[in-house]
Order: C-alpha cells, then structure tokens, then sequence
C-alpha cells in the first residue's frame, strides 16, 4: 500500500520500548518487498494464496526465496491458502492441495505455519474438511517438531528432476528425510542420500509401515499432491 520502511520503523522502535517480549511480524503479499522493511519485524511472513491461479508449487519457491535472503537473521513463517469460492480465489484449495501447501514451506525451511481462512468456522472455507485437514497437518508437523526447531539440517539428500522437493534434518541421532510431490501424479520416489544407509531403520512416519534402506538411497512412490517423510535410525556417517 505504499507504506514507507521509516514509518513502519518508527512504529517498530516505539513498540518495541514498550514492550520487548512479544515478536513482530509483517506479512507480505510481495514478498520480493521483503527486505526493505527488515528493520521493522522480527519474523517474516508471506501468503502466496496460488490456487486455482497460479501452481502449487509457487509456495514452496516463496518459501525458499525468503529463506535464502533471511537465513541466519530472522524466521520464516508462512500462511498457507485455507480458502476459496468468492472474489479472485475460484475454489478452495482441495485437501491434498492444501497438504502439499503446507508441507512444501516447511521442507524449505518454514518454522512457522498460520492459515489464513476468512470467516471461520465453516462459512469461508466452506468445507469442514478443509479445516479439518488443517488440523490434521499441524499434528503431523507437531510430531517432528523437534526435527525442524532443534535440529540439524543435513545437506547432500536430493532427488533427480524438480517434481520432488527434498530436506533432512538430524536430531539425536537420529535422520527426519522430508520429501514433497509438486505434482498432482503419482510419481516413483528415489531419494539420493550423502552416505550409506544400509543397515539403519527407516520408519514411513504417519503410515505404519517400514521400508528396507537400499544403499545409498531411499526408494518409495509417492502420490500426486503429497509427501512422505522418513524416520532413519541406526545409521552410521564416516566422518573425517
């Protein structure tokens, strides 16, 4: 809207007197805007709200964007579409949608989710699963939490092409191996590690069931829309 960074520093610093305790956050539509309100917020916030304009995907790269510009200086949070049908926004997003959403910031990096709906609890969205399928996936996240806010990231895990989004996380020796499906197919899911994972433990975390390690790899499929995130024990890394 035109705000100028001063003002919002000036409001920033008189706040911040008065009251130290409590973070600051400004959300921005224009996330490319970003840096030049800096001074004036202690977390960044964005809501890319893509569907049914724009790819999905477009949330995990505003997510990345902003961790490559702010890494090691402020958090990143992001507010995931959870609504739809009236004014520019012709649907909701659908469940898996709405899933890959959410799970695309975090995997790039976001510790902070807040949906955004705009008349709650059921008049926009629309549909109680939407809102349910919210909660849903703030208690899977909720499970790996201390992953993604104590741990480690380890870097080296990819996968070929750029369907499939890839992060690692090491805590307590633990590995957390996050992977996410841009796509609305089912695809078969190769995850490249940095070492050999023969021998080690890997639990499909949220779907009761165990995978063998294959070397230096982690094979699975994957459906459209959706994630799948590993939980790797026993494994042993030859450090120098």
């Amino acid at each position: 809207h035109g705000m100028h960074p001063d003002s919002l520093q000036k409001d920033y610093d008189l706040i911040k007197s008065l009251d130290p305790y409590h973070p600051m956050t400004i959300v921005f539509m224009a996330p490319m805007q970003a840096r030049k309100y800096a001074g004036a917020m202690d977390i960044v916030m964005a809501d890319p709200y893509p569907i049914p304009n724009q790819p999905v995907r477009s949330v995990g790269t505003v997510t990345k964007n902003l961790m490559d510009e702010f890494l090691g200086e402020k958090p990143i949070w992001m507010v995931p579409q959870a609504f739809g049908g009236a004014e520019w926004w012709g649907r909701e997003p659908s469940l898996r949608e709405l899933r890959t959403m959410t799970w695309l910031s975090v995997v790039e990096g976001a510790t902070g989710i807040q949906y955004f709906v705009r008349h709650g609890p059921n008049g926009f969205p629309k549909s109680t699963a939407s809102w349910g399928e919210c909660g849903k996936v703030g208690l899977e996240i909720a499970q790996i939490e201390p992953f993604l806010t104590q741990g480690i990231p380890v870097k080296g895990f990819s996968c070929e092409g750029d369907e499939i989004r890839v992060s690692a996380w090491e805590f307590q020796g633990d590995l957390l191996v996050m992977a996410v499906n841009q796509e609305n197919k089912p695809l078969s899911l190769e995850i490249a590690s940095p070492f050999d994972l023969n021998g080690s433990s890997i639990e499909v975390l949220f779907e009761n069931r165990k995978i063998d390690p294959s070397g230096t790899s982690i094979r699975d499929i994957i459906d459209g829309y959706d994630r799948r995130v590993y939980r790797v024990s026993g494994y042993k890394v030859k450090r120098e």
